[in-house]
């Protein structure tokens, strides 16, 4: 009776912090991470007021106002996961991180100088993840079975009714429930998780007396999730074989539009130093999610030679038809401000700084239909809000401040040095756990139970380049640091959540190519 009195208070508290489309939406729209040409990485990204980089781009529009010449540049890059906790420890991800070009065009000697057209695509997210979590001491039983209890035969959950449908709440026919009757044992984990988020960045720039800088980007985002996960899980004695699993499979296509504004200037008309602003707004995205599960038992309710109600160990999976679900999601807004200075032709230093508050990510639904004005029938189409996920969301997650600093040094003209860092702060509130109870449309359609509280992010890098009078080469190295507390579900029977801590380092390598013409 406890463990359901403990279940009730935890469901119906307004207090309670629940998570799983939001942790999931978290983690396909987060931005902690760096990408670009490999200039733009090796100085760490900070380069939202310097400019005159194509992947500068991403922090402020107004950056590519400063070029005065066309380019065209190519970036190529490997990343490597550097705890993957399974046999295979060198897996290389190779991909192809950046392209895009720059026309500049000169417009006169006075007021506005230079009209720039540019066009960029660029990695913004590698979502590529592996790891192994088991024997977390925690049973996907005793989350499943107080929640069916509480609400009863009637509760619409796809995952206690997958679990029901392949006996998992079964009885023998002497009565005996084998897996009520055997205590957890232990369990393994693994989820293979692969995809990415694609940018496609059109701009519009300006240089004004070559003190004032403007920009203008309209962004399209290409999303793309795809995740397995598989679970198993042992009651009693090793001997009982009371064992069962479930495997599930998740993924997320879609595409998003945003837009930027941005402005640098030089407030001292004798000085190199600059200042820039840049605002961007929501990311629309359009996402379809497809979903499916499978429960597999490992029992049966009939006899066999050994006499009658005895134990046959053999499995009864029951596979879930796939579900799909159509949503909106509205990512956060974003406000950075940045400074650059250079000193002679040897020294460049730029620092950024940027707010995000990930708690103010929406989800909904679209709608479309049309109405009659008297004179006419009109279409209307747009989205219709999930008010009790973006409540959650906003229980959920966190404003989070970032921070960007990089230096490029060169001993030569033609030769460069580069350093750089990042920090990203922790998106999600600690406490935080899923909930499949919340009255959202969404749950209907989750075959997860998993989730991840992301912790925040230090990010080294370092790189070198060559520049010709045409021809330029850019070679940078990306060291990404970041811990997450990794539940495969929230045991309402516990007063301490066992989680166990997954290490999401990265290590990466860039390769850019580029003509200045």
């Amino acid at each position: 009776m406890r463990k359901y009195i403990i279940l009730a208070v935890a469901l119906l508290s307004g207090s309670a912090l629940r998570a799983q489309e939001t942790m999931l939406n978290n983690y396909i729209s987060n931005t902690s991470d760096l990408f670009g040409t490999a200039r733009y990485v090796g100085m760490g990204g900070a380069m939202g007021a310097l400019g005159a980089d194509v992947s500068a781009i991403t922090s402020n529009p107004a950056a590519l106002g400063l070029f005065r010449r066309s380019t065209i540049s190519l970036t190529f890059g490997g990343i490597r996961q550097s705890d993957t906790n399974t046999e295979d420890k060198s897996a290389v991800n190779a991909s192809f991180d950046q392209g895009g070009f720059v026309l500049s065009f000169p417009s006169g000697d006075r007021g506005l100088k230079y009209i720039n057209f540019g066009f960029n695509y660029q990695k913004r997210n590698s979502l590529t993840q592996t790891f192994i979590a088991d024997d977390t001491n925690a049973s996907l039983f005793d989350y499943l079975d107080p929640v069916r209890t509480y609400f009863g035969e009637n509760f619409s959950n796809t995952i206690v009714k997958n679990a029901e449908a392949a006996g998992l709440f079964g009885k023998f026919e002497d009565g005996v429930d084998p897996y009520m009757t055997k205590k957890y044992s232990g369990n393994r984990f693994m989820r293979t998780i692969s995809g990415h988020v694609r940018g496609f960045d059109f701009n519009l720039s300006g240089n004004v007396d070559d003190r004032y800088f403007f920009g203008l980007t309209l962004g399209l985002n290409d999303l793309r999730y795809a995740s397995n996960a598989y679970y198993d899980e042992y009651r009693g004695a090793a001997a009982d074989k009371y064992d069962f699993s479930y495997n599930n499979y998740q993924e997320i296509r879609g595409t998003g539009f945003t837009m930027k504004l941005g402005f640098i200037a030089r407030p001292f008309s004798e000085s190199p130093f600059r200042v820039g602003i840049a605002i961007e707004t929501p990311t629309w995205y359009k996402l379809s999610y497809r979903g499916e599960s499978e429960f597999v038992t490992h029992f049966d309710q009939g006899t066999d030679t050994k006499g009658l109600f005895k134990h046959v160990d053999r499995a009864v999976p029951y596979s879930m038809d796939p579900s799909t679900l159509q949503y909106t999601l509205y990512t956060p807004w974003r406000f950075r401000v940045s400074a650059g200075h250079t000193f002679g032709t040897q020294l460049a230093v730029g620092v950024e700084y940027e707010y995000c508050d990930y708690g103010a990510t929406k989800m909904g639904y679209p709608k479309s239909g049309s109405y009659y004005d008297g004179y006419r029938y009109i279409s209307s189409s747009g989205s219709e809000e999930d008010r009790a996920m973006t409540k959650q969301t906003k229980a959920s997650l966190q404003g989070v401040h970032s921070f960007k600093c990089g230096l490029e040094f060169k001993p030569v003209p033609e030769f460069a040095i580069r350093a750089g860092y990042n920090y990203f702060g922790a998106s999600s509130k600690k406490g935080v756990h899923t909930d499949h109870t919340i009255d959202s449309y969404a749950t209907q359609f989750v075959t997860g139970t998993d989730f991840m509280l992301l912790g925040s992010v230090n990010l080294i890098t370092c790189g070198l380049g060559y520049a010709g009078k045409h021809f330029y080469a850019d070679l940078a190295y990306k060291f990404r640091m970041q811990k997450a507390d990794f539940f495969p579900f929230h045991d309402y029977n516990a007063a301490v959540q066992t989680s166990r801590q997954l290490n999401l380092d990265r290590h990466q390598l860039l390769l850019s190519l580029g003509y200045k013409f």
